[in-house]
């Protein structure tokens, strides 16, 4: 992300608009590209400017704000509903929204649903980083030297090594039986180039994506399967691990 996230306000109450947009702009992250009363009209902006965010009441004239939000959310547009009646924050629970902000409006309330929305884009822009970084697909060499199969990797578990031999296993989902192949454990993590692809002991490498859970000395992965994690590769795996923590 660079610059400022851009933020948009709906309400039919000038007051309530006037104070967001001061409450958001003593943030310091966000830029307020504009404040409407008409919902149509917040609607074609958000689209226009490629909003990041809208704040938008829930009960307008004519319109109801958990329909508005319907709209952006359906175009990846963030939304936070605000209403000055608590009972309304239960039309919202099956809507995918940032949070509910109840009037009147607060600093706290603005401060809180802003930095809501942050750790909800932190979230998502490191699970597209990680979807980038990751190969959907790599080559690999089969029994025959004359044939080369592809492996799509977001199917794959991990690998255990066998002298120079590797199975690979996938999750039960993806319907693939076990394979084995020509290859060491060694030439497996030098050939994917993933970083979360790793090795976790001196027999398994591990796709770090399927882990579910980690205890000191084993992994647990999809479909419960438990993965021993060698000493002198501990280290190096918890360090992987904890700087994907929230």
């Amino acid at each position: 992300m660079s610059g400022k996230f851009k933020i948009g306000i709906l309400d039919d109450e000038p007051k309530a608009l006037a104070l967001m947009a001061h409450y958001i702009k003593e943030e310091g992250d966000f830029d307020v590209l504009f404040q409407e009363d008409s919902p149509l009209k917040a609607m074609s902006l958000a689209l226009e400017k490629e909003l990041d965010l809208l704040i938008t009441d829930i009960h307008m004239p004519n319109t109801n704000g958990i329909w508005v939000a319907q709209q952006m959310i359906s175009h990846d547009i963030a939304v936070a509903i605000t209403s000055g009646v608590w009972e309304s924050a239960h039309m919202c629970i099956n809507l995918d929204i940032v949070g509910f902000i109840h009037k009147p409006i607060s600093q706290k309330g603005i401060s809180d649903i802003l930095e809501k929305y942050k750790l909800k884009y932190a979230i998502q822009s490191h699970k597209e980083k990680m979807l980038q970084v990751m190969p959907e697909k790599m080559f690999i060499k089969s029994n025959n030297p004359y044939i080369i199969e592809s492996l799509d990797l977001n199917h794959v578990l991990y690998f255990k090594g066998a002298k120079d031999y590797a199975e690979i296993y996938f999750s039960a989902s993806s319907g693939q039986k076990k394979l084995l192949y020509q290859i060491s454990l060694h030439d497996i993590t030098k050939s994917i180039e993933d970083p979360m692809v790793v090795r976790v002991h001196k027999s398994y490498v591990v796709n770090v994506r399927k882990i579910r859970k980690c205890i000191y000395d084993k992994a647990i992965l999809e479909d419960g399967i438990e993965i021993p994690i060698g000493p002198s590769y501990r280290a190096d795996l918890f360090k992987l691990l904890e700087s994907r923590c929230l």
